[in-house]
């Protein structure tokens, strides 16, 4: 089965933030106003370009775009450059400001980390450009700043489009998100954001009233796809598939860091070009995601 319904110049569009990523990873987190000097960098853009280059990893022939906001600066320039190695179209980009950016500090000792976000872009006066995409895939929806600069673009959806969105909100809130979820086709996320997605602390991993408030989610959005670090389920149009997950995780290991991401591009990749089962897509998700974590890819 296909969920390509319409002819458009690209298959997929990958909309949302980009970030400069600078991960420092410690053997332990240091003390206020101390001197720490065994830290180590790693410096790379995050945010969409994890599901992007996830995506093409998977896919060399899947027409790709990107819609996102970057700097007018250097680090913009080579956001763009990436993209270009990775043939993603890039004209539907919108350069201001500066190019927002992640410190992330990772403590070793007790596999722990710390995410400082600085998002420097300005809101676009002009509306980005996703209507030449069949598939678009929006992250993160829940964000106040995803919203507020490409929220509006969820709710002009063209006809024979198909929309999809990851969410990565932890913490309770009075946002209303209906009217967004209202668009979508299909909706990826971790448990993590259970409680935030149905306004609930009750809501944890795959109890009973998450359930619930997943099925009853199911009756407007017809898949959804949940994970997290053991097994994962996909709900299509209400039917539950459920698979365990088998696949170690190094929590050590920097690349952590964007494992949901490539979660989600490989369950987009199934979805879009093969004839997948649902409990083969969670399998190969799980693999890729874990290969991901431990550095194989």
């Amino acid at each position: 089965m296909t969920y390509l319904r319409k002819k458009f110049r690209f298959d997929i569009c990958i909309c949302g933030h980009t970030m400069k990523d600078m991960i420092y990873t410690l053997k332990k987190y240091p003390k206020e106003s101390s001197d720490t000097r065994d830290a180590t960098l790693i410096t790379r853009f995050g945010g969409i370009s994890n599901t992007i280059r996830g995506i093409r990893y998977l896919n060399k022939k899947i027409k790709m775009k990107s819609v996102t906001i970057l700097g007018k600066d250097q680090d913009g320039d080579n956001a763009i450059q990436e993209l270009k190695k990775l043939k993603v179209d890039y004209k539907s980009i919108i350069r201001n400001g500066l190019t927002s950016d992640v410190v992330i500090l990772i403590s070793k000792l007790k596999s722990t980390k710390t995410v400082i976000v600085r998002f420097l872009s300005k809101k676009p006066k002009k509306r980005m450009n996703i209507g030449d995409s069949s598939w678009v895939h929006f992250m993160y929806l829940d964000n106040i700043q995803f919203i507020d600069k490409f929220g509006n673009l969820v709710l002009n959806k063209k006809p024979g489009q198909f929309f999809s969105a990851d969410i990565s909100d932890k913490s309770l809130n009075k946002f209303n998100l209906d009217k967004y979820l209202n668009k979508l086709d299909c909706l990826i996320f971790s448990t993590k954001e259970l409680p935030t997605l149905f306004k609930d602390k009750k809501c944890k991993e795959f109890n009973q009233a998450s359930m619930k408030n997943i099925l009853n989610l199911s009756k407007k959005i017809n898949y959804i796809i949940i994970h997290n670090k053991k097994k994962s389920i996909y709900v299509d149009h209400g039917r539950i598939f459920t698979v365990k997950n088998n696949n170690k995780i190094d929590y050590k290991n920097p690349n952590i860091l964007g494992a949901g991401d490539h979660f989600a591009a490989s369950i987009i990749n199934d979805m879009i070009s093969k004839k997948s089962k649902p409990e083969n897509m969670l399998k190969k998700a799980h693999k890729f995601s874990s290969d991901y974590c431990l550095g194989k890819l």
